[in-house]
This record gives structure tokens, sequence and C-alpha cells, in this order.
């Protein structure tokens, strides 16, 4: 909790609370600037973006996307967190090249596969400060020719919360509410 010490909350880690590793295939990325959320600390309970400029699919396949966070523990200030986004892009065109070349300013949703609990299904990078290209790597020769980029929260930018949880009502709601906000939606 942002400017507070102390223990505040029983934590169990145990085989009844064990998660299960990885992200789906298909995550949603946008512009931070275009979306209004409604947001209690950590929680983002309704996302609405402006008509002429929605977000975006992002699809990947097994492990091509990554993404968490780390602590910056500060002296003279409340500690905060860098949140970082890993992603392959494997299409090859103008459009695409240029779209990438141009990115920043984002913010990342991605859906565990963990389902256990509702409330840590989908989770938001990025969101106070965006995410900016950190690396943007190509080789002809290595990985297949994969186009990877890393995002990043800039220094002196960084997060109040690890990560931020995406939950309207239930996961059902919750995958509407982000499907409706694409600019194609599927």
């Amino acid at each position: 909790m942002p400017c507070t010490d102390g223990v505040i909350l029983a934590i169990t880690s145990d085989c009844s609370t064990q998660p299960i590793g990885g992200l789906e295939i298909e995550g949603y990325i946008y512009n931070r600037n275009d979306l209004v959320l409604t947001e209690t600390a950590n929680l983002i309970t309704n996302l609405v973006t402006d008509a002429a400029t929605k977000g975006y699919k992002i699809k990947g396949i097994k492990n091509t996307k990554d993404a968490g966070h780390d602590l910056v523990v500060a002296e003279d200030r409340a500690d905060r967190f860098t949140h970082f986004v890993s992603l392959q892009i494997f299409e090859r065109s103008d459009e695409v090249d240029a779209a990438i070349d141009q990115l920043s300013d984002a913010v990342i949703i991605l859906e565990f596969k963990d389902k256990a609990s509702t409330d840590s299904t989908f989770k938001a990078y990025g969101v106070k400060s965006g995410l900016y290209k950190t690396s943007d790597t190509s080789r002809a020769n290595g990985a297949q020719g994969v186009r990877t980029i890393e995002l990043a929260t800039r220094a002196n930018e960084e997060e109040i919360y690890s990560r931020y949880t995406v939950l309207k009502t239930d996961y059902a709601t919750t995958k509407t509410m982000l499907e409706t906000s694409l600019a194609v939606p599927v």
C-alpha cells in the first residue's frame, strides 16, 4: 500500500493458493491518453475509450508475451514499481513496422491463464504513466527473424501499484467490456 508501512493482510502461500503461470494468447493495447478508467486503488472496474480512438488486440502463440513488475525502493519517498511487457511480433509489413516504430505511452491488459480467482485474471500495465519501448530487436538469422519489443515504465515515472486488476463484476462482463473497447471488436 503506498505511503504505508506494516503488515495489513494475512497471506497464505501453500498448495491451496499456488497459481498457474502463463498468459493467454490474446491481450489488449491502448493509447494511455485515450482511456477513461474507473478505479479504486489498484482495481479498475470500468474502461471507456473515445469513439475515434479504440484499443487493439494483440495476439501471440504459446509464450510470445511476458509481463511483470520490479520494485523501485526509495529512501526519500514511497516505493514504486516499474511495469514490464515483452511482445514478439511475427508480422512483417510496412504498416506493422511503422506502428511498432511509433509505439509509446501505451497501456497493456493481459489475461492470465490462472482463473482460480476471477479477480486475478486480467492485469493492466502502464496505467498511470504508460509503457515505452526499452528494447526493439530483430535479427534475420535469429529466432526466425522475429521482432521482439520490450516496453517498460520510464525512470522517475514509476507506478504506485505492482499491477492493476481489471474486473467489471465477473469474468464474462470484463471480457465483454474489453472486446467492445476495440477498434475492430472480435
